[in-house]
C-alpha cells in the first residue's frame, strides 16, 4: 500500500504528462534487464521498483485485466532483451527523485 502511495505521489509530481501503460511497461522491462546485469546498482533497483509500480498503477486506473497486463509485460520483456541503451537512459532520467538524490 505504501509503495502505491509513493508511486501515485511521484506520478503527480513529475514534470510533463503521465506515462502511458506501454511506456511504463517498457521502462520496467528495460530497467529489469539492466538490473540483472548490475544487481548492486541501487539506482537501477529504485528505477525498477518505480516503473513496475507505475505500470501496475496505470493499468489499475485503466481497468486493464490481469491477463492483458501480464501479456503486455511479457511482450515488453522480450523487446527489452535487445538492451536499448538510449531507451534505458531515457527511462532512468524520467524517474522522479523520491529521496533527495538526483
Amino acid at each position: 500500500m505504501l509503495a502505491s502511495l509513493i508511486v501515485v505521489a511521484a506520478l503527480t509530481q513529475t514534470q510533463g504528462e503521465r506515462p502511458t501503460l506501454d511506456q511504463a511497461q517498457r521502462c520496467s522491462a528495460l530497467v529489469h534487464v539492466a538490473s540483472m546485469a548490475d544487481a548492486e546498482n541501487e539506482d537501477l533497483f529504485d528505477a525498477g521498483l518505480y516503473w513496475s509500480l507505475a505500470a501496475t498503477e496505470i493499468a489499475r486506473d485503466a481497468d486493464v485485466s490481469d491477463r492483458d497486463f501480464a501479456a503486455a509485460q511479457d511482450r515488453a520483456r522480450q523487446a527489452a532483451a535487445t538492451g536499448d541503451k538510449a531507451a534505458l537512459d531515457a527511462c532512468l532520467r524520467a524517474v522522479p527523485s523520491l529521496n533527495g538524490r538526483g
